[in-house]
């Protein structure tokens, strides 16, 4: 009886009858060059938060006016995905338009990252920040990135963490050394007794007393002889 029910089944399917649902994965999408899709991953620069210790790189995804088709999400991937020494941690996300973010594989482009899962119309844009752990540099396709709309998406490299250095703490701050202020002169003592007002004066001004001595150069030295008389030497 089974025999004969496997058997009509399988008749049936060679015939056309019977036949089974097709599975659906992401090889089913079609990926298509970027410069033929209108759609745009722009890497917007990063920044070093000193204080929480944390870098953050920010996306920008668009589409042209004349684009195909809208986007239906774009995912940033995780970076350095094939060096196992290097381990970023994603601390904080922030999206404009607010939209849903989502982490993980994405199924239908097997990027795996942090996704935008917000619709973005033909001459529109949003912007992705991530914010990792630690300091870093930049480095130019450290991320695979993709952008999804319809039944196409696109693959590109973009921007992202240093791939060849662990996230690294900040170097401590070392203040500059500091310089002494210069110190005022201490108050006088009004116990003291105070200089003499004429030093402070201008010394043309002062009262000064010139003796002067004049000599007769005419006037010879005299001597008396034994006579008594007076003369001249």
């Amino acid at each position: 009886m089974k025999k004969f029910i496997i058997g009509g089944i399988v008749s049936l399917f060679f015939l056309g009858i019977v036949s089974f649902p097709a599975f659906s994965g992401p090889h089913n999408f079609t990926q298509i060059p970027e410069n033929e899709s209108g759609w745009h991953i722009n890497f917007l620069g990063s920044i070093y938060n000193s204080q929480e210790n944390t870098t953050t790189f920010t996306y920008e995804g668009s589409a042209d006016s004349n684009a195909d088709h809208d986007i239906s999400h774009f995912v940033i991937g995780y970076p350095c995905v094939n060096d196992t020494d290097v381990d970023w941690q994603v601390i904080d996300t922030y999206a404009e338009p607010n939209g849903s973010i989502e982490f993980g594989l994405d199924p239908t482009t097997s990027v795996d990252g942090v996704k935008y899962d917000t619709g973005i119309s033909k001459g529109s844009s949003a912007i992705l920040s991530i914010t990792y752990g630690g300091i870093t540099g930049t480095a130019p396709d450290s991320s695979l990135a993709t952008v999804k709309g319809s039944t196409d998406y696109i693959l590109v490299k973009v921007p992202g963490p240093v791939c060849d250095n662990q996230p690294t703490q900040p170097k401590p701050y070392t203040p500059p050394p500091l310089i002494p202020l210069p110190t005022q002169p201490k108050p006088l003592d009004p116990t003291l007794p105070t200089k003499d007002p004429n030093l402070t004066k201008d010394p043309t001004t002062l009262d000064t007393q010139i003796i002067h001595q004049t000599i007769d150069l005419n006037t010879q030295p005299t001597s008396t002889d034994n006579s008594g008389r007076k003369k001249q030497k």
